[in-house]
This record gives structure tokens, C-alpha cells and sequence, in this order.
């Protein structure tokens, strides 16, 4: 009777420290979310992150076949006096830039045996910490 005592004893001794340690993994995940909605300002004492974030995340696809292209595409924003040409990081398929640069910008996509795309005007706006990224898919269709 003892030895049973024990081992119910011993069960419910790890099931309270396994409920104390998801207790307090849960408060410290409730406090890593309020921190990252509530911005980035010294003001507020919130911390800002360190990552760079692009403004302007573009994705091109044949308008035919609906498929990624990426080779031989050249994406490029202009706002007002400032223009950037958009990066393709190898391994995606998406084009960006304008990081960490709220603006106007009107986005233009080149390809060889296509027509060219230029899109409306696409506002990326920032909050205290970093822009807002706006996301631009452009379907492009052969000459």
C-alpha cells in the first residue's frame, strides 16, 4: 500500500510541475505578444526589433500559365525623385525592396517577350517601428 502511495504521489508531483512549467511558458509567450503588438517606441518603452523590412514585396507570374517568373525580370519603384530596383533573393520567388521606406510608389515589371507592367500608385505606410509591407502580384502577358 505504501509503494502505491508513493508512485500516485510521485504521478501527481510531475503532473503539477509539468502544469507549472506550461503556466509560466504560457505568461512568458503572453508577454512576447504584448510586446510585439503594441510597437516600438521609446515612449512607450516598447523595443523595436533589428530586422530590416521591405516595403514593397512584389511577385511576378505569366499571365498564361500562372507561373512564377523570376529569371531575366527586373522590378523597379519609383516614389517622386527616388527610384530602387527590387532584389530576388536566389530560392524565391518574390522581388523586394523600398526597406524600411515609407512612400508612393508606382511599380514598374520588365521581361523579355513580355508586355510591360505598371502598376497604381501602392502606399506602404510605417507604424513606430518598421514600414507595413504591401505585397503587389503582377501577371504579365507575352507580346
Amino acid at each position: 500500500m505504501k509503494v502505491l502511495q508513493y508512485i500516485i504521489l510521485k504521478k501527481i508531483n510531475v503532473s503539477l510541475n509539468t502544469f507549472l512549467n506550461l503556466k509560466l511558458l504560457f505568461v512568458i509567450n503572453s508577454i512576447a505578444v504584448f510586446i510585439n503588438l503594441f510597437g516600438c517606441s521609446e515612449e512607450n518603452n516598447i523595443v523595436c526589433t533589428a530586422e530590416a523590412r521591405a516595403g514593397l514585396n512584389v511577385f511576378v507570374t505569366d499571365h498564361a500559365t500562372n507561373l512564377p517568373l523570376v529569371s531575366g525580370v527586373l522590378v523597379t519603384v519609383k516614389d517622386g525623385t527616388y527610384t530602387d530596383t527590387l532584389m530576388n533573393f536566389q530560392g524565391t520567388d518574390g522581388f523586394a525592396g523600398a526597406w524600411e521606406r515609407p512612400g508612393n510608389y508606382v511599380i514598374t515589371v520588365v521581361c523579355a517577350g513580355y508586355l510591360t507592367f505598371v502598376s497604381d500608385t501602392v502606399i506602404v505606410e510605417s507604424d513606430v517601428c518598421h514600414v507595413i509591407p504591401q505585397t503587389v502580384y503582377a501577371q504579365l502577358r507575352h507580346e
